[in-house]
């Protein structure tokens, strides 16, 4: 089974009061002549509607496509992102503290903190 992994450019764009067509060119590079049994295009947005998804190929050969499958691949992380430092946590509450003081949040920081209190529940914040 040859698998053939492509990413996609915007090709057009038709926009309607209730939606979009957005349709898409993936180059297809065939290895030693062979049309390959699977394709994934890869980096296709989240919100795409599964049952909008049509695919076309556009070439002399006498390929076709006979089924498309949707599905979410998440890409390995290969480096663990470190907790931030304590530093960075004071930092940003000082920030935080000005910002509510400032009056831009329509309150203050003490407001904001009576806020939380009221959200404590049996010493536990709730979910």
């Amino acid at each position: 089974m040859l698998l053939a992994q492509l990413n996609s450019k915007i090709d057009k764009v038709k926009v309607y009061a209730a939606g979009a067509t957005v349709a898409r060119i993936a180059p297809l590079q065939l290895v030693e002549g062979q049309i390959p049994s699977q394709i994934e295009i890869s980096g296709l947005p989240l919100a795409l509607e599964d049952s909008s998804v049509k695919a076309r190929i556009q070439s002399n050969s006498t390929a076709i496509v006979t089924d498309i499958r949707i599905g979410l691949a998440v890409s390995p992380h290969h480096q663990q992102e470190e907790p931030p430092e304590e530093k960075e946590i004071q930092f940003d509450m000082v920030m935080d503290r000005e910002l509510f003081d400032s009056g831009l949040f329509g309150g203050t920081a003490s407001n904001l903190e009576s806020d939380v209190d009221k959200e404590l529940v049996g010493g536990n914040r709730r979910e």
